[in-house]
């Protein structure tokens, strides 16, 4: 059942732009900053590694109106995957959208699947460039 929840998420985000290798992220360790581009929109803000570097917790900057979300982190070979609740990541992407000037039909197709997988972790997988 996962696989299949996942082509589907999979399948409507990529009409979005939001597919393997478009969206970035680059990381800061020195003061805690990132910055990253979704969905076409450059966005910047802090981070917060948790304990044991099992969490994470990003928060976006003014352009989101400081939204912010924590997720897990998982190593894989060459980075990591950061994993946060469904309806939280794609609350974020809808909210990316929005600012991105998205038709509504388009935001009302993230909003319908953050409805529906509350209970599922959906995130980036990172490979350090």
């Amino acid at each position: 059942m996962t696989s299949n929840v996942e082509d589907k998420i999979d399948k409507t985000l990529s009409k979005f732009g939001v597919k393997p290798g478009v969206t970035t992220f680059t990381f800061n360790a020195t003061d805690e900053t990132f910055t990253c581009n979704v969905m076409g929109l450059p966005l910047n803000g802090t981070y917060k590694v948790g304990t044991g570097e099992k969490t994470v917790t990003l928060t976006f900057g003014r352009k989101l109106k400081y939204f912010s979300m924590t997720g897990t982190l998982e190593s894989v070979s060459g980075g990591f995957k950061m994993l946060f609740p469904a309806n939280k990541l794609l609350g974020f992407l809808k909210k990316c959208a929005s600012v991105a000037g998205q038709r509504n039909s388009e935001i009302a197709a993230i909003a319908s699947l953050a409805d529906g997988y509350d209970t599922f972790k959906v995130g980036f997988t990172l490979i350090k460039q």
